[in-house]
């Protein structure tokens, strides 16, 4: 068989034509599904939680996708290429996942110890606040047992320099007197000198009673 020049050139071209048709073929062939999904999946992950919280199983997914890619580019509509591409996708949404209850997990810890630390604050301050309250008290206390000590001293030694008889009634505490021995040291001239001198010789008593006593004794009208 012969062929003629122009059946030659037909021939070229029509060669030249599919072999192009071919190429932009292999050129347009898209992605499986599953691919571009894990692919997604793993951005999310990457930029999400996962970089902070769980990057060991971040990093497992960027292998997996790694060799979806692989697989794609062997054979982009084989069934490995889908396999391993859904394997890929499952290892970033479990990457996100598990850094997303790790976050939440951390979130409650905090809570918690905050929680606790306040509590404790709290009860630190009531006791501090219990353990002045009582200190008060004994003060109080003491100031009030130091009051009552230094008046019955006194009491007991006006008792003892006059002479007194002291003892308690209903009405308070009575402190009787004589005379002459409150009059003793009254020092006064003239007329009033002698009137006192005169006194002393008078057997005269004379009472104090404590008015405080008395008026807690005393009933109301």
């Amino acid at each position: 068989m012969t062929f003629s020049t122009l059946d030659l050139n037909r021939i070229g071209r029509g060669m030249l034509i599919a072999a192009t048709l071919s190429a932009g073929a292999c050129a347009t062939t898209q992605p499986p599904r599953e691919l571009v999904d894990a692919r997604e999946a793993y951005s999310r992950s990457e930029h999400g939680k996962a970089r902070e919280y769980n990057p060991a199983a971040l990093h497992e997914a960027k292998v997996q996708l790694d060799k979806a890619e692989a697989a794609y580019d062997d054979d982009a509509n084989s069934a490995e290429t889908r396999d391993e591409a859904y394997i890929a996708l499952r290892r970033a949404e479990r990457a996100e996942v598990e850094a997303a209850t790790m976050a939440w997990q951390q979130r409650q810890e905090k809570a918690r110890s905050a929680a606790t630390q306040a509590q404790a604050k709290g009860l630190e301050k009531a006791q501090t606040d219990l353990q002045s309250a009582r200190e008060q008290l004994q003060q109080e206390k003491a100031a009030r047992e130091a009051a009552e000590s230094k008046a019955k001293d006194m009491l007991a030694r006006l008792a003892a320099a006059n002479a007194a008889a002291v003892k308690e009634e209903p009405r308070g505490t009575v402190i009787t007197l004589a005379g002459g021995v409150l009059f003793g040291d009254f020092q006064v001239g003239g007329r009033e000198q002698a009137l006192f001198q005169q006194n002393r010789r008078k057997p005269a008593t004379f009472e104090l009673v404590d008015q405080r006593q008395r008026h807690r004794n005393t009933p109301e009208p």
